[in-house]
């Protein structure tokens, strides 16, 4: 196993973080993987160097970029190291990095959405459709998945019957809701 030095690590984790938030933000799911990718082989060699990690973990703790943070909080509760800080951390990121309402890239998504399954008038009762509240978050949020969760939400107002619902299995809910939906997670 490759060998790390600290200046490699946290050069390799503010990289990766910039590509990585930027990719979430842009829905690019490929350029998240490979960058999570990258990242996975320095964990392993935490998991095995414990003592390095331990140093290191607490730089990645004070970075200036959201994913670092929380990816260094991520490995303090697997490795069980420095668990105080890292639930600090993750309260801290959680408070500050939640955004009422929705940018406007967001917006366009979710009512993209609602137009192209709403044009398909005889599936869907024609009603109006109101969203009263909106939040995202710094981490984990994109347009994408907003027209994800949009689909997903309007096939399920679609349903008949919420027992129908309520007494299908796993590959049946996601047979019939999710199939089509999620093209872009698999």
């Amino acid at each position: 196993m490759k060998k790390y030095s600290k200046e490699e690590v946290l050069r390799q984790y503010e990289e990766s973080g910039k590509i990585m938030y930027q990719a979430t933000l842009d829905g690019d799911y490929k350029a998240n993987n490979r960058e999570g990718r990258r990242l996975l082989k320095i964990f392993k060699y935490f998991e095995i160097n414990r003592e390095f990690a331990s140093d290191y973990i607490k730089d990645m703790l004070n970075s200036e970029n959201v994913v670092v943070r929380t990816k260094a909080e991520a490995y303090c509760l697997a490795l069980n190291e420095n668990v105080d800080v890292a639930i600090e951390v993750l309260s801290e990121i959680s408070s500050k990095k939640e955004n009422e309402g929705l940018p406007k890239e967001y917006v366009e998504a979710v009512c993209s959405s609602i137009d192209d399954l709403m044009d398909k008038k005889s599936e869907y009762p024609q009603c109006d459709i109101k969203i009263e509240d909106a939040a995202n978050c710094e981490v984990g949020s994109s347009p994408m998945i907003f027209s994800i969760i949009t689909k997903l939400l309007l096939k399920l107002i679609d349903s008949n019957s919420i027992e129908e619902i309520l007494s299908m299995d796993n590959e049946g809910f996601t047979e019939k809701y999710l199939k089509g939906t999620c093209y872009a997670l698999g």
